[in-house]
This record gives C-alpha cells, sequence and structure tokens, in this order.
C-alpha cells in the first residue's frame, strides 16, 4: 500500500552510498597504493606485444627539460560492449553513458561492473622510451589507439592515434594528482578503503588505498573527466563525478554509516498507535522496499540501520497518510522528534497499458497536488506487468501523469477522498517522426537541434513544439502526439537552419549544409587535452564586447569541438576554463569560409592573484566572496549554479592559484558592505594576473532607519 515517496530535490543528487565494491588486489591496476608514488612501476605486469605480427606506432615521448627516458608507453583501445566507456544505462527512458550514472537505481550497473573489475579499455602493447626519449609500440592490429605515457616526471595521452603512424609525438606534463581523506560521517578516519577514478573517455581505473589515517593519494593521471568510487569492505560504495585540472586536488570523502529516525505519529495531535512508517532512498523503489516498523502506544518509532542519507518517510494507518522528506547533515548520524501528521489520503494503484491493452513496464507514474503553499509530489515506476503503487495521497485534486519516451504523455486531474483507488492508465504510441541527419558526403551529424510543429500551428508558439537532438550516430527521434502534417526544422547549431514538411509518423534523412565553423583542440601547457572549456566566436568588429558573441560550445571528453559561425569572415575565438580559485583563457583569431577551419588552442602557464579584504579602519573583514571573471566572460554562470570564487579567511586574505591571460574583473561580496568607490566604479576592479597583496577596502554601507518625523519636541 505504500507509495513511492518523491521531492524535487532528489534529482539532483550528485553522489550516493550503495553496496560495497569487491577490494581487488593492489598492483593490478595503473593504481598507486599508499605506499608509492610511482604508478608507472605497475605496468611491469603487461606483457609486450608481439614484434612479429601487426602494425608498430612510433614516437618520441617529450617532458618541459626535452625528451624523457624510461618513460612507460601504452596503447589501449575499448571493446565494444564491454569497455565501461562504450556502454549505456537508460534513465527516464533515455539513454546515456553508464559512467555517467553514478546515482539512483541505475548506477547499480556500473558499480556491480566495477566490483567484479571488468570494463576496463584492454592495453594492446607497451614499450619503454629509449635514452633519445623515442618508443616503438609494436603487434597493433589497425585503428585508432589512446596512447598513455608516465614515468616519474608525470604522465601525458594523445588520442585517435593510428596503428602504423611514425613520429607521434607524446607530451609529457605534471598531470593531476587527488589526495585527501576517506573517514564516516562521525569523522572517524578510514583505513583500507579503495579509491578508484575511471578515466571517462576511455575506461581506464587508477586506484589507491587510504592508510591507517584514512589518507590516500592518488596519480598522478593526465587531466579530464574521471568517475570516482570510494568502496570499503561492510560500508556503503560512494559514488560520484571528478573532474581534475589542477595539478594537486584535495578533497574529504565521507562513507556514511547507519542513521537511526525517530519520532511520533500523530492524527489531529493525539498519538497513533500501530501507524506503520515505512523510510525510503530512492523514489522509484518498489513498494515494498525499505526498513519499515509500527508505532507503539505512544505513537512512538524507531528506524535504526539505515543506509540512507537523504531518506522520505511515509506513515500510514486507517486511510490516513503522512509524507516527510528528511535531510541528514554531514557528520550527524540521528534524527528524533521527527513528527508525522495523519490526514486522510488516498492510496492509487492500477496498471499502464498501450493501446492493445499491453503492458508498459518502466514508465514513470507521478502525483501531484497542491496543499495551501504546499507541494507534494509521489513518483513510481510500473513493473514488468505495468502495475505500479502510489501512496499515501492527501485527499483533494491529484494530477497524474504517465509517461516514456515514445508515448504521448497521459495527463490527467482526479479528486480522491479517503480510501483505495484503481486507476488504470492508457498510453497512445506517439506518432514519431524518426530518422538520421547526415552532411553532404552521408556523414552523420551529431547535437544539432530538431523540432516538430504542427503546420497549421503559430510558429512562435513554442508549447506546441516537440524538441530533440540528434545523436552521436545522427539519429534523432521527434514523438508527435498524432498523426498528421508538421513542420520538421533543424539545424541552428552548426548547421543552416531549414524547415520541410512531413508527415507523422515516418522516417527521414535529412542532409544538413554546415555554416562556416572551427574545428577546435584545447590542451594546456604540456599538450594534454582539456574537456568542458568554454568556447566563443566574436565579429572582428566586435570582438571585445561579450554580448556580441554569435557562436558557442564546449569541449568534449577529448577536448575538442566545432563552433559555428552565422556566416564566413574574421572571428575571435576565445576559450576559458574557470573554476573557484582559477581562470585560464585564451584567444585566436580565425577567418571562416566554406571549408572548416581547425585550431589547437593552448593555455599557458599562470600566475596567481593574492591579497587582502579590509574595511576603512584597516581591520580584516572574514567571509567575503570574491569572484575572478574574463573580460568576455566566456564562461558564464548558470541560472542557480552557486557563484564561482573564493572567500576571505579569518585573517581577511584570499589566493586564486592560477590565471592565465592578460585582464580580469574581480568583484566583491560581503552582507552590509561594498567595495570603495576608489578602487573601482560600480563595484568591479580590474586586475592583472601576478598581483600579490591587493589590499580591498570596504565600506560599511549605512543602515536605513524607518521611523516617523513630528514636530513635537
Amino acid at each position: 500500500m505504500l507509495g513511492i515517496l518523491a521531492v524535487g530535490a532528489w534529482l539532483s543528487i550528485r553522489s550516493k552510498p550503495s553496496a560495497p565494491l569487491r577490494v581487488a588486489s593492489t598492483g593490478t591496476r595503473a593504481s598507486v597504493s599508499n605506499a608509492s608514488n610511482v604508478p608507472w612501476a605497475l605496468f611491469q605486469a603487461f606483457p609486450s606485444a608481439s614484434r612479429d605480427t601487426g602494425l608498430p606506432i612510433r614516437g618520441l615521448v617529450r617532458g618541459p627539460k626535452g625528451p624523457v627516458a624510461g618513460a612507460v608507453v601504452l596503447a589501449s583501445a575499448p571493446v565494444a560492449g564491454e569497455s565501461l566507456s562504450e556502454l549505456t544505462c537508460v534513465e527516464y527512458g533515455e539513454s546515456q553513458a553508464l559512467l555517467n550514472c553514478t546515482s539512483g537505481p541505475e548506477r547499480e550497473q556500473l558499480l556491480a561492473l566495477v566490483a567484479r573489475r571488468e570494463g576496463e579499455a584492454p592495453v594492446a602493447a607497451r614499450a619503454v622510451t629509449e635514452t633519445d626519449g623515442t618508443f616503438t609500440l609494436e603487434g597493433l592490429e589497425p585503428g585508432p589507439y589512446l596512447l598513455w605515457v608516465e614515468s616519474a616526471e608525470g604522465t601525458g595521452l594523445k588520442h585517435d592515434v593510428a596503428a602504423g603512424s611514425e613520429g607521434v609525438d607524446l607530451p609529457l606534463g605534471a598531470g593531476v594528482r587527488l589526495s585527501g581523506n576517506v573517514t564516516d560521517d562521525a569523522n572517524s578516519p578510514i583505513a583500507g578503503a579503495l579509491v578508484t577514478a575511471i578515466f571517462k573517455a576511455q575506461s581506464r581505473f587508477f586506484e589507491a588505498m587510504s592508510d591507517e589515517r584514512g589518507h590516500f593519494r592518488l596519480g598522478p593521471f593526465p587531466p579530464g573527466e574521471y568517475t570516482l568510487l570510494i568502496a570499503k569492505e561492510g560500508q556503503k560504495t560512494w559514488s560520484g563525478d571528478f573532474t581534475g585540472y589542477a595539478p594537486e586536488v584535495e578533497k574529504t570523502f565521507i562513507l556514511a554509516g547507519p542513521k537511526r529516525v525517530s519520532g511520533r505519529v500523530l492524527r489531529e495531535g493525539t498519538p497513533v498507535a500501530g501507524a506503520e512508517v515505512r523510510a525510503l532512498q530512492d523514489p522509484r523503489d518498489s513498494p515494498g522496499a525499505g526498513a519499515v516498523t509500527l508505532t507503539d502506544a505512544a505513537g512512538r518509532f524507531s528506524l535504526e540501520g539505515l543506509r540512507l542519507q537523504f531518506p522520505y518517510l511515509a506513515a500510514t494507518q486507517g486511510g490516513d497518510g503522512a509524507l516527510a522528506y528528511l535531510y541528514f547533515e554531514e557528520g550527524k548520524r540521528e534524527l528524533t522528534d521527527v513528527t508525522l501528521e495523519l490526514v486522510p489520503a488516498a492510496h492509487l494503484r492500477g496498471r499502464v497499458l498501450d493501446e492493445e491493452q499491453r503492458p508498459v513496464p518502466g514508465i514513470l507514474v507521478t502525483a501531484e497536488w497542491m496543499r495551501g503553499d504546499k507541494r507534494g509530489v509521489l513518483v513510481a515506476r510500473t513493473d514488468e506487468e505495468g502495475r505500479y503503487q502510489l501512496g499515501p495521497v492527501p485527499a483533494g485534486t491529484v494530477s497524474l501523469m504517465a509517461y516514456m519516451k515514445g508515448y504521448v504523455p497521459h495527463r490527467r486531474e482526479q479528486e480522491f477522498s479517503r480510501g483505495e483507488y484503481t486507476v488504470d492508465l492508457t498510453l497512445t504510441r506517439a506518432a514519431s517522426v524518426e530518422g538520421v541527419l547526415v552532411d553532404a558526403a552521408g556523414r552523420p551529424v551529431a547535437k544539432e537541434y530538431l523540432s516538430v510543429s504542427p503546420v497549421d500551428a503559430d510558429e512562435e508558439d513554442q508549447s506546441i513544439r516537440v524538441n530533440g537532438t540528434s545523436k552521436a550516430d545522427g539519429r534523432f527521434s521527434l514523438d508527435a502526439p498524432k498523426p498528421g502534417r508538421y513542420r520538421l526544422e533543424f539545424g541552428g547549431n552548426r548547421m543552416m537552419k531549414q524547415v520541410v514538411e512531413v508527415l507523422a509518423p515516418s522516417s527521414q534523412r535529412l542532409v544538413a549544409t554546415p555554416l562556416p565553423s572551427v574545428e577546435v583542440e584545447v590542451v594546456d601547457e604540456a599538450g594534454m587535452p582539456l574537456p568542458d572549456v568554454s568556447l566563443g566566436l566574436w565579429p572582428a568588429s566586435d570582438a571585445e564586447e561579450p554580448d556580441a558573441r554569435v557562436g558557442w560550445g564546449y569541449t568534449d571528453l577529448r577536448g575538442r569541438s566545432v563552433v559555428a559561425a552565422p556566416k564566413p569572415g574574421r572571428y575571435r575565438l576565445a576559450a576559458e576554463l574557470a573554476r573557484d580559485d582559477f581562470i585560464r583563457t585564451a584567444s585566436q583569431w580565425v577567418d571562416l569560409g566554406e571549408t572548416p577551419a581547425q585550431l589547437r588552442v593552448r593555455f599557458a602557464g599562470g600566475q596567481g592573484l593574492s591579497g587582502i579584504a579590509v574595511d576603512s579602519r584597516g581591520e580584516p573583514i572574514e567571509g567575503a566572496h570574491i569572484r575572478l571573471e574574463s573580460l568576455l566572460d566566456v564562461q558564464k554562470e548558470g541560472c542557480g549554479s552557486p557563484p564561482r570564487g573564493v572567500s576571505t579567511g579569518p585573517d581577511g586574505r584570499f589566493v586564486f592559484g592560477q590565471l592565465v591571460g592578460e585582464r580580469f574583473v574581480l568583484t566583491i561580496w560581503k552582507e552590509r558592505y561594498k567595495l570603495s568607490s576608489s578602487q573601482g566604479e560600480y563595484g568591479r576592479l580590474e586586475v592583472t594576473p601576478g598581483m600579490r597583496d591587493l589590499r580591498l577596502v570596504l565600506d560599511r554601507l549605512q543602515e536605513e532607519v524607518e521611523g516617523t518625523v513630528t514636530d513635537e519636541p
């Protein structure tokens, strides 16, 4: 009878604990144990490829000081259907990379594979550089490979090196080192925790073990995006995302221990005995999942041993129900005095069927309601027989919706009073417009915008549009609500906008015309590719105007992107990578025409910036938030995202580790203070890399005094 509880916040959780991973023996991966900082030595376990067959790759490993001798070079390639970087999971009916499925029930597939130490891209060949830094990898099958290099001096990689290549230049840089502590939620160190970082661009495992102090040190490994797992026998596994850019990154990870929740169930202020109270972690769990207990004669309940960070509580008794969403602050193991107030409630169950009355499994069914100024949501997922259960739902008007890709969303509003209801939902197959988007040469076009809308509809009415994006293989699917004639629009990202009239359902092969564009690769000072770098194009006539940007993009896991402009001409391409305590920028001029241009943008080495914030009396100000942005502000912060920047310490001091570029704008915020007008107009101060002991003076704002002026003495 218990439903599956949800609130909007659960969708944003980026890391969760789960079942423990099996701890692998040390020395079997590209790993660094707690006793070693030389990961390349572990590669001695890999046999060299046969020299008698296959193709070679020859090249030179070059570090900051020149050729590097004794470095280990590996060639790896993913295996379709086996390597983690090639596998996908389905979340909400949409397919995405398995290595991105680090929360919710979908991540169990990932954890199961890693627990068995499966899914790593196999090493095809190995070599050690000669005294002059040269290497030869032999015995390779035809095809592209990812080359890795590691030595005591650092690490590096190079994507898409074809077997048979000669003269490959393989850069070696400092790489990224991740260190920190693993603790429980009582801040006690956890020894023997296995820390695994999986390179997303091609699944390779980097591992370290925490010592008796809970400390670990992992790396060096190349900059980039990683899936991070932290496991300890008898503990829940932590999983999340990690992006490494800075040479040294330090973090603390908490493996949450069992939790306890206690409280009372009331009805109109009176304790309720015999009420069922259930705790659930994920709103899509099956109805029988979770810990359950009954209240005693005083209405009290206690649930112990909960492996939940964000539990949902549901209480039911005699046709009434109550819901609560709980949050454990970091380091807290117990919540007491939780009160659940029972109100008349409905319990919904039923089946989701298609037009031919066949069950549809995996459908998300939601119930949403407003009671006063409070919004509530319940979410369930249908089983193999199409069955679902939702409850308790407070009596009143409830909006029900069932949705899955390939079907028309089913929406209905219904009034429910106390009791049990059977609500069967019928989904109609969408009149899908499917197909493939290609260029004039027949190559698939990925990440291009498409939409369909009825031909007789207002072109400006966005509510009747069905939008989508082409996949890596150029395929797309747009679910029109019913058969008929539609306006299909595609392009606007890297392709010219085109509009064609189509019938739904139908299959289409669309040929797109490219816009003038530039193929960009962004690398660091050592030449290693950088993902998630923001890119922008500015016309030469407005190259200094932030709002004049005409093209944009982001680099992928391999540090690459394509940025398009509306017409041929001369443009300034700017690249920016900004985090809390550093900003790297670079720009180049490029002429765009019929043939795509190619640019390799390299971030140079940078300098830091530091200073102190003081009041008008020269006293340090703690907790002032300081933000830096480039003059073009290429990497704009998203709406609702936390502001970038650093905060001043008790001594008023702040530090930015690295600025790469010419000029930046500094802003500072502190409640009831403002930057002195003598330092910057509108609270903005222009700064340059390398500034030390920058002194920021803040004036205290005058507090407004409300009152009434009278003539009385």
